[in-house]
Parts: structure tokens; C-alpha cells; sequence
């Protein structure tokens, strides 16, 4: 798979964050989260204390198509319940205005 001419599979991923930190435009409803190093437990501790989901850890060297992340979840997390069937309703509902959708 290529993006831009160039293949993603061998970069590291402080090189693709770097370069994705500076492709996303200000104002945009998406986050770049910067990394984490050496205070992963103060981390999850603010996660858990903000009842957040978890966290995601990442090799900082590891490859794009290699698995070297870790998915750290909150076993606190209190909006667990329920979750799957506020993500199904609201495909539903995507799904549903798009039917709508005049044809061009």
C-alpha cells in the first residue's frame, strides 16, 4: 500500500508521528497525541481517575505492519456497559440517512 508515493510498511513510528503531526490541519475534531515516555503509570493513573477507557502503548521503534502495541484498559471504566449497543444504534442511524440520501 502506498500514500503520497511512499510506502508506510518500514517507518518507525516517531518518523510517522512526526509526519503525521504535521498533517493535521488546526480545527479539525481529531487529536494528535503526542508520546509518552517513562511515566506510562502516572498515565494510566490520570486515565483511570478521569474514567477513561485506557491507553494504547507502542514500541517507540517498532514497524508499521508489525504488531508492537498494547491495548491497557480501564477496569474502572464506567461507561463499559452498555457500549456496544450505543455503537450499533448509531451505525444503524448513519446507515440509515445514507439510504435517505438523494442519488445523483
Amino acid at each position: 500500500m502506498k500514500t503520497n508515493k511512499r510506502t508506510r510498511a518500514p517507518r518507525v513510528l516517531h518518523l510517522r508521528k512526526f509526519r503525521l503531526q504535521k498533517t493535521i490541519p488546526a480545527g479539525l475534531r481529531v487529536l494528535y497525541s503526542d508520546h509518552i515516555e517513562r511515566r506510562g503509570i502516572e498515565l494510566f493513573e490520570l486515565v483511570c481517575q478521569h474514567d477513561m477507557e485506557g491507553v494504547v502503548g507502542k514500541w517507540e521503534h517498532g514497524v508499521y505492519d508489525q504488531p508492537s502495541w498494547v491495548k491497557i484498559k480501564n477496569p474502572k471504566y464506567s461507561q463499559v456497559a452498555g457500549r456496544r449497543e450505543k455503537f450499533e444504534a448509531r451505525e444503524r442511524a448513519i446507515s440509515s440517512v445514507g439510504r435517505l440520501a438523494p442519488s445523483k
